[in-house]
């Protein structure tokens, strides 16, 4: 039976500052679904806001591919939270919800962890 989980990506360098995240509420079969998603959502981010240009990874890691992409796995963050069974909005009004206020629909939306 699948599940809601609330997804909030971002990448270690910055920590989610200066709005480097991205947020989504999904269905998925089990948390390891969810992990899988949001990873692949960090890892757009650092790839999207070129994190590693900002840190210096390109001209450190430049000429070693496997290290590179090993610095880029290990920025990779994420939270993953499960929705509550007794939730009924919808997926689009729960990814607005989360998008406007995390700290008010983790606390509204999510099991305790």
């Amino acid at each position: 039976m699948s599940k809601l989980y609330a997804i909030i990506a971002y990448e270690n360098f910055f920590g989610g500052l200066h709005g480097i995240k991205d947020t989504i509420v999904v269905e998925c079969e089990d948390y390891s679904e969810a992990c899988e998603i949001g990873a692949d959502m960090s890892y757009n981010l650092i790839e999207e806001y070129r994190i590693a240009d900002e840190a210096g990874w390109t001209i450190e890691y430049g000429d070693d591919p496997e290290a590179y992409e090993e610095k880029i796995e290990d920025d990779i963050a994420f939270d993953v939270y499960e929705i509550k069974d007794n939730v009924v909005e919808s997926i689009e009004f729960l990814n607005e919800k989360l998008y406007n206020d995390e700290v008010e629909f983790l606390r509204e939306y999510c099991k305790e962890s």
